[in-house]
């Protein structure tokens, strides 16, 4: 008899375990999401005659900044890959004319931290050529990108 309690006992164990419930996965987090408006003047990038001309603009996606911020703008625009290694996740070129908008938006891969920007101004010495901006994982993040004369810059867009 002792011995038919103690299965009993056993089975009654096994069996409480199957009706638990199972442990519930939790969702995977949102994507990491950019929404970019770029606007370019009308007056950009003006030539010895200060007519404004088109401009060639990337947009790269970055893991970390240094190599971004430390590369000089000839590195930057001959060989981005070679420039930026392994912090680079992806990157995209626009040719644009004076007054030319766009409004982009897509998935960035869950390793970007920042957003980075480069314009192609014929003067590039006399310009702010370069502007970068951290974003946040796991959040849709809409940003401007303003090219001027001899400026280009990047900014998190402020809601009205």
């Amino acid at each position: 008899m002792h011995i038919f309690t103690t299965a009993i006992f056993f089975i009654a164990l096994l069996l409480g375990g199957c009706g638990s419930e199972p442990k519930k996965e939790e969702p995977p987090p949102p994507e990491t999401k950019i929404q970019v408006n770029i606007s370019v003047s009308s007056m950009v990038n003006p030539d010895i005659n200060a007519r404004p001309s088109p401009i060639v603009v990337r947009l790269y996606e970055l893991k970390n900044i240094g190599k971004f911020e430390e590369a000089d703008f000839y590195k930057l625009f001959e060989d981005h890959e070679g420039a930026l290694g392994s912090d680079l996740l992806a990157s995209e070129k626009f040719h644009f004319k004076p007054g030319d908008t766009k409004a982009l938006g897509h998935a960035v891969s869950p390793d970007t931290k920042y957003i980075a920007v480069t314009a192609a101004f014929r003067d590039f010495n006399q310009a702010v050529w370069r502007d970068s901006i951290a974003i946040e994982a796991n959040k849709t993040t809409e940003l401007e990108v303003v090219l001027e004369s001899l400026n280009v810059g990047i900014k998190i867009k402020q809601p009205k």
